[in-house]
């Protein structure tokens, strides 16, 4: 116990700076992996069949190798085949090539949780949103991404801790992370040869480093959870609004919508203002289609009276439910028309 204490001054402070090294490769990593991973998610959803396909294979196959196979493969390849050590001899080539290495890896781990979590939500979604004149880009960040987010963070919470014990695979070329730092006092440094008590203290390291990890993860677990249910239960208020013109001839009416509510976990239509039809006011009183046939007399002439009063209430409804509000199988639920005074 006393040879520990002794040596604690020159072992504790080597470790320290390992350690550092260890979590520069982690924020690396993140920063790199995080955005790559939803790129590459994208590819392999894409409809260019030739693009999914290549990221496919690509995640295949980074998946399925060794993380330290591809870290050697990284920082070898390019002087033993191609004659040119891009990545030098330093310490600062060796960070690079792994943080390259961990990079890839980790985005093409992302990129299936991403997909798992953009999938899951109901394409319906995607064509009410779509029905509604919102572009693609507007119904995946406005409408999908907070419920992609719930879906994917307890996983990538996973991943992120899987990735601190992992970045010890990266002494393998030599980089001085803090399982080198250990190791390198049974090999022997600075006058410490033999002592294998350093390499088991840095388990210390990455309990506490986990532990703060796991805690800090879970908050954000929380948070993400609250914003949700915070969704689910204000769904009759006004989240995105979207202020737009909806046009629906039927019989030479025009019905106008003319502001539609988009709720997070589903579509909910409202009129804020009056819906008309023709040059009138429709009523306000929901399923009266016979007050609408005869606004829409009215408005269109005696001529057109009895084809509106036999047709009115089956091809009205039809026509508005499928063009604007239909809600088909598997979608969001979508509120029917609702008007009045």
């Amino acid at each position: 116990m006393e040879l520990i204490l002794s040596q604690m001054p020159i072992v504790i402070p080597a470790l320290n700076t390992g350690f550092l090294q260890t979590m520069r490769l982690f924020f690396v990593t993140l920063l790199g992996a995080i955005p790559l991973g939803l790129l590459i998610s994208l590819g392999s959803m894409s409809r260019f069949k030739p693009l999914s396909a290549l990221v496919k294979v690509v995640v295949w196959i980074i998946r399925g190798s060794p993380l330290m196979i591809q870290l050697l493969i990284i920082y070898y390849f390019p002087g033993l085949v191609w004659k040119n050590p891009i990545w030098g001899g330093g310490e600062s080539g060796r960070f690079a090539a792994a943080s390259l290495a961990f990079i890839i890896n980790y985005a093409c781990y992302f990129s299936e949780i991403y997909r798992g979590g953009i999938q899951s939500i109901s394409a319906g979604q995607e064509e009410a949103g779509l029905v509604l004149g919102m572009t693609k880009s507007q119904i995946f960040f406005k409408v999908k991404l907070l419920q992609m987010i719930k879906a994917i963070v307890p996983p990538m919470s996973n991943e992120i801790i899987t990735l601190v014990k992992d970045t010890s695979l990266s002494r393998i070329i030599a980089l001085q992370e803090i399982i080198w730092a250990g190791q390198a006092f049974m090999k022997g440094s600075q006058g410490i040869s033999g002592a294998i008590w350093p390499l088991f203290f840095t388990a210390v390291y990455y309990l506490v480093c986990n532990g703060v990890l796991t805690v800090l993860l879970g908050g954000i677990v929380g948070i993400v959870g609250t914003l949700d249910l915070e969704v689910e239960t204000r769904s009759d208020e006004t989240h995105i609004e979207l202020i737009l013109e909806v046009e629906v001839q039927h019989i030479g009416a025009l019905v106008h919508i003319t502001q539609v509510v988009i709720v997070g976990k589903g579509i909910t239509v409202e009129f804020t203002d009056d819906v008309h039809v023709g040059n009138d006011i429709a009523p306000r009183c929901e399923g009266e289609l016979d007050a609408q046939a005869q606004e829409a007399q009215r408005s269109l002439g005696q001529d057109r009276a009895a084809d509106a009063h036999a047709d009115g209430n089956d091809d009205l409804r039809d026509h508005v439910g499928n063009q604007v509000l239909e809600d088909p199988p598997g979608n969001a639920d979508a509120q029917g028309l609702r008007s009045g005074h």
